[in-house]
């Protein structure tokens, strides 16, 4: 019987630091995650702004480009029917003479 309780005795006068789930080892752990969850939230944030600077260039690139339509539109002279059709009329023909060429048809 005594060397039972004096086994229960040397287990219970293990110091504090040699368990293995310490409050010290499991501190050191909640700071890991929270240093870990602080870098991811660096790295979110900093890929939200940098969508949103990407989202800004686009938006003015396009209002930029929409303008350049509108001016063109406005100041460019108007083709008329005749002018498409012989538009169409010129490019079929050279569309024909570059065929004929490839299949060596002079």
């Amino acid at each position: 019987m005594t060397i039972a309780t004096a086994n229960v005795a040397c287990a219970t006068d293990v110091p504090h630091s040699f368990h293995s789930s310490t409050p010290d080892t499991q501190d050191n752990k909640d700071t890991f995650l929270s240093k870990e969850d602080n870098n991811n939230e660096e790295k979110r944030q900093l890929n939200e702004e940098r969508i949103a600077k990407l989202n800004n260039a686009a938006t003015l690139i396009q209002s930029v480009y929409r303008g350049y339509q509108v001016r063109r539109d406005l100041y460019a002279p108007p083709l008329t029917v005749s002018k498409k059709w012989r538009h169409l009329i010129d490019y079929s023909r050279i569309e024909y003479i570059h065929k004929s060429d490839a299949q060596g048809n002079y």
